[in-house]
């Protein structure tokens, strides 16, 4: 009776042990990017509410890929997904606790920032941009992918998220290959 009663609780425990670490890695894979490994827009914006909750001023760096169709078209998906991996693989290493990367989007990324110095940051990701930007194909003639980025600065969500958007169009409509910043006073642009 008592052996039975010994197998019939470890059955239990480890029927809810295997319950619980598949409800983890449930969760891990919905809040995972499967092509780059980042968190994805769920986990982003996971992220963005809680920290928002916290009322500390953040910055949201979007950053996406100049005319990534046009390189998928020359060098093929497989290639593409290659670069989005690299891409995303030289962005994972600025993570820490205080700034979040994530792949929101085909080709865009996050980079979102707790408690930052606006000046350190612009420097900051304008080093990161332009070393990004030498991502090469293996493919001859080598072509490098260069990317455009927005940064804004605010404690609201959506206005945060809206105004980094603003910020990237106007580097994509002001030539690409460049980092747009909205700054209290007046916008400006860093270009290559």
């Amino acid at each position: 009776m008592v052996a039975t009663t010994i197998r019939l609780a470890y059955r239990v425990e480890f029927s809810a042990r295997l319950g619980w670490m598949s409800a983890r890695r449930l969760k891990q894979l919905s809040n995972t990017d499967t092509l780059t490994g980042l968190p994805n827009r769920r986990a982003f914006d996971a992220t963005v509410a809680s920290w928002r909750r916290s009322g500390e001023p953040h910055a949201l760096v979007l950053i996406d890929v100049d005319r990534f169709k046009a390189f998928n078209d020359e060098f093929g998906h497989l290639a593409g997904d290659d670069r989005l991996r690299e891409v995303g693989e030289r962005l994972a290493a600025y993570a820490t606790r205080d700034v979040v990367v994530a792949r929101v989007g085909g080709e865009e990324f996050a980079v979102l920032v707790r408690r930052c110095d606006r000046t350190d940051l612009c420097s900051a990701v304008e080093a990161a941009r332009r070393k990004l930007s030498t991502v090469r194909p293996d493919a001859s003639p080598p072509a490098a992918l260069t990317l455009s980025a927005g940064l804004a600065f605010s404690t609201d969500r959506d206005d945060l998220v809206s105004r980094a958007d603003s910020q990237l169009y106007r580097a994509k409509a002001e030539g690409r290959d460049r980092l747009a910043v909205e700054h209290a006073v007046q916008p400006s642009v860093h270009s290559v």
